[in-house]
């Protein structure tokens, strides 16, 4: 699940990365719950100590519901890899602690960029790494309470000003395009 980025120019294309791939436990459960891709990053981060943070995420949600995720992604059951920017997005409003439900895909990142505050200068840490599959972009982490708005700017800074550096050297391109594949 999710496409990743592509680099192009006048005579081809390639996926050259993508964002670094991340269970997604229940399945397509977790589109509907982000509550679920929360957790997901959070356990990526912190392990079990998760269950002991501040986040609103855990704080909201049963705790038997939660440690049931954890089994489901130690035990790779019902937890395709994803590496969606949309499932990001519901990773952040979960985090956040805007709601456990969501009505329809997309509503997540619709949300988060409608209280995005543009004076807002932080943002997530990140890195991107060589992987088998192009180059990968590994999001970490740090609870923040603010906005979203330090979702767009990881994103501003990674993938509009990163990813082209760092794609061009690899692949030895010069002048490339870059593109989102599957992008709400």
């Amino acid at each position: 699940m999710g496409r990743g980025i592509s680099t192009l120019d006048l005579q081809d294309f390639q996926r050259t990365g993508h964002l670094a791939y991340q269970p997604l436990p229940g399945g397509e459960q977790a589109i509907l719950e982000p509550w679920r891709m929360a957790v997901s990053y959070l356990y990526s981060v912190y392990g079990k100590e998760l269950l002991n943070l501040p986040s609103p995420v855990i704080q909201q949600v049963h705790p038997s519901q939660v440690e049931l995720m954890l089994q489901m992604m130690d035990k790779k059951i019902n937890s395709p890899l994803t590496s969606s920017v949309g499932r990001l997005f519901d990773a952040v409003y979960g985090i956040l602690g805007f709601g456990s439900r969501i009505t329809f895909e997309g509503q997540t990142g619709i949300f988060l960029e409608s209280i995005a505050d543009t004076n807002v200068k932080e943002r997530y840490e990140y890195a991107i790494e060589k992987g088998e599959d192009g180059f990968q972009v590994v999001t970490k982490f740090i609870l923040k309470t603010d906005s979203g708005r330090f979702t767009e700017n990881c994103f501003v800074e990674c993938y509009f000003r990163k990813i082209p550096q760092y794609s061009n050297r690899l692949f030895n391109r010069d002048g490339s395009s870059f593109t989102g594949e599957i992008w709400q």
